[in-house]
């Protein structure tokens, strides 16, 4: 039990997670995020969807050697499709909204060459 709180301080938020959804706080009906692509600027787009509260965009991108996770407030609803050093080239890109009470749309799916 010595330096446990020390332990645990140190290990916490190593990588980005989703908070558990509490389905039985609401009964919404969520459609999946609507993906607009500019290829020119290397960027991705999640079109609004007024009707719901989303509060974050969780977003998995797969490069030729692993698959990265997200989370951003939908507030910034542009994401990157620029390849990464260490990773590589930048694959395919699956998004999905995330509700106040942590439940989760169905993903889209945005493939680049």
């Amino acid at each position: 039990r010595k330096n446990i709180r020390a332990a645990l301080s140190a290990e916490k938020y190593q990588s980005q997670s989703l908070v558990p959804a509490s389905p039985w706080l609401t009964h919404e009906t969520m459609a999946a995020p609507i993906l607009v692509a500019d290829l020119k600027q290397k960027l991705l787009s999640v079109e609004p969807d007024p009707t719901l509260g989303f509060s974050m965009l969780a977003v998995w991108k797969r490069y030729e050697s692993a698959w990265v996770f997200s989370s951003q407030p939908t507030s910034n609803a542009g994401i990157s499709l620029t390849d990464d050093s260490v990773h590589g080239a930048l694959k395919e890109v699956q998004v999905s909204r995330i509700n106040r009470v942590g439940q989760e749309t169905a993903r889209t799916s945005f493939r680049l060459n």
